[in-house]
């Protein structure tokens, strides 16, 4: 964790802390190109997965920043968002998370329908369950291993569920961290969930997981109409690819892309593909 901005070249960054809920202020940062031309271009808006830090994303933002607006949401789950209360287990309801979103746009006055939303994991979650339930809208939509419902392990679900103190939960991060890191086989990605996991705020994302573990979304998508990528990597075991399959017929405009790996798409070399689909969308 970090206060203030996060300077990147050849862009501004400021911080902001917007309220988006009784006593509940998300942490955002917004990225403007020193560049006149690509300033001008259309805003992306970036929601990372479940827990996730930025400097898993950096090296993909680092080049981004150069070429278009870009802002950066951290969910309430992150420890960057403030609490002036006491923290509930019903703060982290799946239709709070799409709220949040949109007090977000609203507090910058951008329209939706001119936003494109790049978005991971539970991310693109919330982004979809938004869009399903008509909080949000947009010109096209770029998700990275979105989830349907949230399979977590036979045993993870009882440990989950037993009304354990929270400090219980410190002790089994680290389990936590070899669980995870075991089912991945890149290098980068292993040491990006190492970080990740040991950045959190345990009772945030236990509450989380408590509230959201029988989530399941709802697939009636018919009146999405926007262009989506389904990103997918045959090598992410940790992010089934049966749910991105599932979505691909539930959305009448969605698309289902393979990439090279997860951690790929937190690189800068990815930004062409990115680009490419985003283009190709609004012509």
């Amino acid at each position: 964790m970090w206060i203030g901005s996060r300077q990147l070249e050849g862009a501004t960054c400021e911080e902001f802390h917007i309220d988006v809920d009784d006593g509940i202020s998300l942490r955002v940062l917004r990225w403007t190109p020193i560049e006149t031309v690509a300033s001008k271009e259309e805003t992306v808006v970036v929601i990372p997965g479940w827990g996730s830090v930025f400097i898993g994303w950096e090296p993909l933002l680092a080049a981004w920043v150069k070429r278009r607006p870009i802002i950066y949401i951290e969910t309430r789950e992150k420890g960057g968002t403030h609490y002036n209360r006491k923290v509930r287990k019903s703060d982290f309801q799946m239709h709070k998370y799409g709220q949040d979103l949109l007090a977000v746009i609203e507090h910058f006055k951008l329209n939706p329908s001119k936003l494109d939303w790049f978005s991971a994991s539970m991310g693109s979650t919330i982004i979809l369950d938004a869009y399903q339930s008509q909080i949000l809208g947009a010109r096209s939509s770029l998700m990275l291993a979105p989830n349907i419902q949230f399979n977590f392990p036979w045993w993870s679900k009882i440990l989950i569920k037993l009304p354990l103190p929270i400090k219980s939960f410190e002790a089994l991060r680290f389990i936590a961290v070899k669980v995870v890191t075991g089912k991945v086989t890149e290098e980068g990605q292993k040491i990006r969930y190492q970080r990740t996991l040991m950045a959190q705020d345990i009772r945030r994302l236990v509450y989380s997981a408590r509230i959201n573990i029988d989530y399941e979304m709802n697939l009636e998508m018919g009146h999405v109409k926007f262009p989506i990528g389904l990103m997918t990597a045959k090598n992410d075991h940790l992010h089934g690819s049966e749910d991105v399959e599932k979505l691909g017929i539930a959305l009448p405009n969605g698309r289902i892309i393979e990439v090279l790996s997860n951690q790929h798409l937190h690189e800068a070399a990815s930004l062409p593909e990115i680009e490419d689909f985003f283009s190709k969308a609004i012509a």
